[in-house]
């Protein structure tokens, strides 16, 4: 049926690294009254596909970087990042961009960039941007989990 959605199995972005992502995406692009936000499944679930494609050793490092954000939560509020507070989450969010640290530099821009992706990517959310789509609309994708993902209307498969 064309209005269920795709069933989605995650692969990376799973359990509390979903939440967090989740958290994140949310954070980096808020809801507001003309679409909806970056926190949603179908943003994790286009996320969790590009991040499936990249280098094992660099899925690896991203899954370690996502436990650690949740954790370092602590610091910047006595609680894991999903439990914060929005101002306590943007104040950690500022302290991983401007970190003296590379690393963590690199990984905060990795996962914005991820959000970002997974977001801009999902049809639903062309109009509240005034995006039409591409020129090319109808061209085949290589890989049609992405054409489905790219939709918005995804759940998650058991």
């Amino acid at each position: 049926m064309a209005d269920e959605p795709f069933r989605y199995h995650f692969k990376h972005l799973a359990g509390r690294r979903q939440q967090t992502f989740l958290a994140i995406a949310e954070e980096i692009i808020p809801a507001d009254d003309s679409g909806p936000g970056g926190g949603t499944i179908a943003t994790a679930a286009l996320a969790d596909w590009a991040i499936a494609r990249l280098d094992p050793s660099l899925q690896k490092l991203l899954m370690v970087f996502l436990t650690v954000w949740e954790y370092l939560g602590l610091l910047f509020g006595g609680k894991p990042f999903t439990r914060l507070s929005s101002e306590a989450r943007q104040r950690q969010m500022r302290w991983f961009e401007r970190s003296p640290i590379p690393a963590l530099r690199t990984g905060f821009f990795g996962l914005r960039a991820m959000a970002l992706m997974g977001f801009y990517c999902r049809e639903d959310v062309w109009p509240s941007i005034g995006y039409e789509g591409p020129l090319l609309f109808d061209r085949p994708f290589p890989d049609p989990e992405i054409r489905a993902l790219q939709k918005g209307k995804v759940g998650v498969a058991p």
